[in-house]
């Protein structure tokens, strides 16, 4: 449908929004799971995290 209407390039573009989207929420369960990682360490060693 987007070919039809705008050509190719917006074609590509929706393809690459998608993949950057799917990138960005790959990068934030990431850091989530990093934060949560770093949270467990800091309670092992008495730390207190802010």
């Amino acid at each position: 449908m987007l070919r039809e209407q705008y050509g190719l390039s917006a074609e590509r573009r929706a393809r690459l929004i998608e993949q950057m989207e799917l990138q960005l929420e790959e990068l934030e369960a990431d850091a989530t799971e990093d934060e949560i990682a770093a949270e467990r360490v800091a309670t092992r060693i008495g730390c207190i995290v802010i």
